[in-house]
């Protein structure tokens, strides 16, 4: 995947020609500007291309568990790996409620090497996730908590950067 853009705006030419290069396989040197359009709206077309293919084989692959999967704990594995892959993401957790409370089931991080409860077998140490603090008002410090309470999804690109929720 390309890309280009972000919080320190756009990359300018000679980032772009050697970000592209790199990318498609070319020696930097070899690629001059000029000479850039072309390979990059071929090899963006072509990782495009790919990238929806590979999350439409994923979908399909869900949707293959979702009919034939009768074991819960697997299932919602399955959901969570797919989930994770389909979202590009080191991390992924999955809830369930219990009495006001978010309950872990599953807990992944693969940066860390961590794979727990699930299919694993490893118990997560972690407590619930109360959905109200014990004065009623809701937990919005947390950001599970306040995905459920608001009923959206919150996009989270750096859990060590964002500040307003509580990750630890």
């Amino acid at each position: 995947r390309i890309v280009l853009g972000g919080p320190a705006g756009l990359a300018g030419g000679a980032e772009l020609a050697s970000l592209v290069a790199e990318r498609l396989s070319l020696a930097p040197s070899r690629v001059a500007a000029s000479e850039l359009t072309a390979s990059v709206l071929a090899g963006a077309r072509s990782l495009l291309v790919t990238d929806l293919q590979a999350r439409l084989e994923q979908l399909n692959a869900i949707g293959i568990a979702l009919s034939g999967e009768t074991h819960i704990g697997q299932l919602m594995q399955v959901i969570l790996v797919a989930a994770k892959s389909l979202a590009g993401s080191d991390a992924g957790s999955l809830y369930l409620l219990r009495d006001g409370q978010l309950h872990f089931e599953i807990l992944m991080c693969d940066s860390l090497g961590v794979s727990l409860g699930g299919t694993s077998g490893m118990p997560i140490p972690l407590p619930p996730v109360p959905l109200y603090h014990a004065d009623g008002s809701p937990n919005r410090n947390n950001v599970v908590a306040c995905a459920v309470l608001e009923a959206r999804t919150i996009l989270v690109e750096d859990a060590y950067a964002t500040e307003g929720y509580d990750f630890s």
